[in-house]
C-alpha cells in the first residue's frame, strides 16, 4: 500500500513538472505586465509594476524594454512611466474590423 501511494505521488509530481515546463515564464510575465498596464487608469513606473506583480525590478525593466521596443508599450520620457502602446490599439481596431466583415 505504501508503495502505491509513493508511486502515485511521484506521478503527480511528474505531471506538475510537465505542465510547468510547457509554459514560457518570460512570456507569461510579459503578458502580466501588459494586462496590469491595460487595466490601469494611469501610466505606471517600473517600481510600481514590480511591486504589484511581485517581480524583481531588474526583470520588470527588461520586460518593459522589450515590450517598448516592440511598440506594445510606450514610455513617457518625462515621467518615465509606461502605458499600453500603439500596437495594442492597432491590433484591437484590426480585429474589430475583421469581426464586422464576417
Amino acid at each position: 500500500m505504501a508503495q502505491q501511494t509513493h508511486t502515485g505521488c511521484l506521478q503527480a509530481i511528474d505531471l506538475r513538472i510537465d505542465k510547468i515546463s510547457m509554459k514560457s515564464q518570460s512570456l507569461e510575465r510579459g503578458l502580466d505586465v501588459m494586462e496590469l498596464l491595460n487595466a490601469s487608469q494611469e501610466p505606471l513606473g517600473p517600481r510600481e509594476i514590480s511591486r504589484q506583480l511581485g517581480l524583481n525590478p531588474a526583470i520588470v525593466q527588461r520586460l518593459l524594454n522589450t515590450l517598448t521596443e516592440k511598440h506594445y508599450l510606450r514610455r513617457d520620457p518625462v515621467t518615465r512611466r509606461y502605458s499600453t502602446g500603439n500596437w495594442l490599439l492597432v491590433s484591437t481596431v484590426t480585429m474589430h474590423g475583421a469581426d464586422e466583415q464576417t
